[in-house]
């Protein structure tokens, strides 16, 4: 969980985005200066409409090994 502002997004092909985020503070564990997220298209798919410059409070989590973060509506994940 951390608190980072968007600084690119990444709209890729398929289903899912790539997001990338200054990190401005850790809640949980990490020390990573910026995290990249991969979060659904669609808000029907919990998808997460990040914005570039936007704030948010980012719960995320790992579903594959050596894939991006995963974040969603459905993670708790919402502008700070």
């Amino acid at each position: 969980m951390f608190l980072g502002e968007v600084v690119s997004i990444d709209p890729g092909k398929g289903t899912s985005h790539n997001v990338t985020l200054k990190v401005e503070k850790w809640c949980k564990s990490g020390d990573a200066p910026t995290v990249t997220v991969s979060t659904e298209k669609s808000g029907a798919s919990c998808g997460n409409g990040f914005t570039k410059g936007g704030k948010y409070l980012v719960y995320a989590h790992d579903r594959e090994k050596n894939a991006p973060l995963r974040a969603s509506l459905c993670s708790r994940t919402r502008t700070a």
